[in-house]
């Protein structure tokens, strides 16, 4: 017998799944083999088309082998040995295969034609993708489900959804701590306003408005609709829904840095008797709302109730507010405070507890120098958004 000679092989293909065996559907007496997986390796050189296989890759990378035989004896060893990678880039799949034979003279090409139609070549086998049908992907997966219904009910968001428009990982990355931002500016907006909805303004300033952003005005969306739609809204439906309620959608970016935060999300609610504007950003993954209207603020709307009060900045209005509170065992859990001006017009935004009663918001509306107050609620806890799902 001749000593074994080399035959080198490479494929490049758009689309190619190489089986590492042939499963024993026709004979019950085979045992399966062990499922064994092929991983794909990205390329940071070309390769070239040349049958020679003599890139740096192929030393680097260590081959796949180990195959068993399809013919004549199914599922036992080879008789020869064969060693294959797989690359990828992006734009094409690179099946390479080296292939030893001991005998290599009897070898007959059958196909010398260069990108020639393997379909029709006998000795070529192509099986359909089954990866996800593998043990080890089963597994997986269940495990991915069981924690994404764990998070959910931790009150936590659910990491992936299938039917949430892809965004790519660079934009991804740079977009996703703003959409509880936006939902939440969204939801405190139009609690605060009143009148039949008419448009909703999404602002978007700072670096994050140099990509695509129309994810946060879906987030906005749900943030309005839910509170005023029986509907089920998530990032998906929103915009149809608005669409079909004859909410007017405008986005609007600005990628200059706007004060000290370098990302702010903004929400202009119009209605037929007025407009009312919030604006926040994250910071550390929370959200914090800087500014209501006209006035400028850093906080963390994080309290289930919350009263938003405008009035006169007077000495006392702060120490009412709090004496009304506390005769009607509503427990504070932060205040803050923001005006215009010594003297002029200002806000005031206290977090409760407890839901306040009308008793108790009539009192506080009634306070000398009170123009304005209103509560609004949120459920704390509650999955807002599911994450942007990764390609």
């Amino acid at each position: 017998m001749s000593s074994p000679a080399l035959v080198p092989a490479i494929l490049a293909v758009t689309l190619a799944l190489l089986p590492l065996r042939a499963a024993a559907q026709t004979d019950p007496t085979v045992s399966p083999a062990p499922s064994r997986t092929l991983r794909a390796v990205r390329l940071t050189a070309p390769l070239a088309l040349d049958g020679r296989l003599d890139e740096a890759v192929y030393a680097s990378v260590p081959p796949t082998g180990g195959f068993t035989q399809q013919e004549p004896n199914e599922g036992e060893p080879a008789t020869e040995e064969t060693d294959v990678w797989v690359f990828y880039d992006d734009t094409n799949i690179y099946v390479s295969a080296r292939c030893w034979d001991s005998e290599p003279l009897r070898e007959i090409a059958n196909e010398m034609r260069r990108d020639g139609n393997l379909m029709q070549n006998d000795n070529l086998v192509v099986t359909p993708h089954l990866g996800a049908s593998t043990e080890e992907a089963q597994v997986e997966v269940a495990i991915e489900v069981v924690d994404q219904v764990m998070a959910v009910l931790n009150g936590q968001s659910a990491p992936y959804t299938v039917n949430v428009p892809f965004v790519p990982a660079a934009v991804r990355e740079v977009v996703s701590p703003f959409i509880d931002v936006a939902t939440t500016m969204g939801r405190l907006a139009i609690q605060l306003s009143d009148g039949q909805l008419d448009s909703v303004m999404v602002r978007v300033g700072g670096d994050i408005a140099e990509f695509d952003t129309s994810i946060l005005a879906s987030a906005a969306l749900v943030g309005i609709l839910s509170e005023i739609s029986d509907v089920r809204v998530n990032l998906v439906n929103a915009p149809l829904i608005a669409k079909e309620r004859g909410i007017n959608l405008i986005q609007e970016r600005n990628p200059e840095t706007l004060g000290v935060y370098a990302n702010i999300v903004g929400i202009d609610v119009r209605t037929d008797t007025g407009k009312v504007y919030l604006a926040g950003t994250s910071v550390n993954g929370r959200v914090h709302l800087l500014r209501l209207n006209d006035f400028f603020l850093d906080m963390e709307p994080n309290a289930p109730y919350m009263l938003f009060t405008s009035q006169l900045d007077q000495p006392g209005m702060i120490g009412k507010v709090g004496t009304i509170a506390g005769s009607h065992d509503a427990n504070i859990s932060f205040m803050e405070v923001g005006r215009d001006s010594p003297r002029g017009n200002a806000t005031m935004i206290v977090g409760f507890d407890d839901l306040l009663s009308d008793a108790m918001l009539a009192d506080i509306r009634a306070i000398p120098g009170m123009t304005s107050a209103r509560w609004v609620h949120q459920e704390l806890g509650a999955p807002i958004q599911p994450r942007l799902r990764k390609a």
